[in-house]
């Protein structure tokens, strides 16, 4: 029998950027395959697609050799490598981040990355039992630099439109840089989540210290 999943209003509100951590565990696992630049985002996604439910589905496995905190570093590992935390960082901060300090800044990317990393671990599990499949491109997206892909996410009850952004950097690495899910822009949604942390406790500073996300 189907596990229930919860309604999509819960899942926004709870679990929405799990779903970026599966973003990043696709283009992780396309890089350990093919480290060619050549390769689109695209290529990337449809070489490991077979591969995603197996890593997803490996929790168990990690907290029984190393416990739940075992389980959070794996998904570490996997995400800081192929999500620009830096450059989403400063977006979400948006207009607050050209009047915070390098200190600021680089505290906060620091915090960013650590909240989305401890919120992705415990949404990632839940999603084993989905049907994930890469949307080819309308167009000739070859050459270009950054890339946007769409994803269909199937429950076989329900299926979610997802699309992330991905740019080639100079190392000739894609990273993700946005996401946006049945048209809920996640970089948005957290910069309004920013300025309202700044309204809350006054400061930035404080902003930073009580973001959670």
């Amino acid at each position: 029998m189907r596990k229930s999943q919860p309604n999509f209003s819960q899942w926004v509100q709870r679990t929405i950027v799990s779903f970026a951590a599966v973003l990043a565990l696709f283009l992780l696992q396309g890089q350990a395959v093919a480290q060619s630049p050549e390769q689109s985002a695209h290529e990337f996604a449809r070489q490991v697609k077979d591969e995603l439910v197996s890593v997803i589905r490996s929790k168990e496995e990690l907290e029984r050799k190393g416990g739940q905190e075992n389980y959070v570093k794996a998904i570490k590992d996997v995400l800081v490598p192929v999500v620009d935390f830096d450059y989403i960082a400063r977006g979400v901060m948006g207009q607050y981040a050209s009047e915070a300090s390098p200190e600021q800044r680089e505290q906060f990317a620091d915090k960013f990355q650590q909240s989305l990393v401890n919120t992705y671990a415990k949404g990632l599990a839940g999603y084993g039992d989905y049907d994930i499949s890469v949307v080819p491109p309308e167009e000739d997206v070859s050459g270009q630099r950054t890339v946007g892909v769409w994803l269909n996410v199937s429950n076989g009850d329900v299926t979610h439109r997802l699309a992330f952004t991905t740019k080639l950097n100079r190392e000739g690495e894609w990273k993700v840089t946005n996401m946006i899910l049945n048209g809920i822009n996640l970089g948005k949604a957290f910069r309004g989540q920013f300025e309202n942390a700044v309204r809350q406790h006054g400061s930035v500073e404080a902003a930073i210290h009580n973001w959670a996300v």
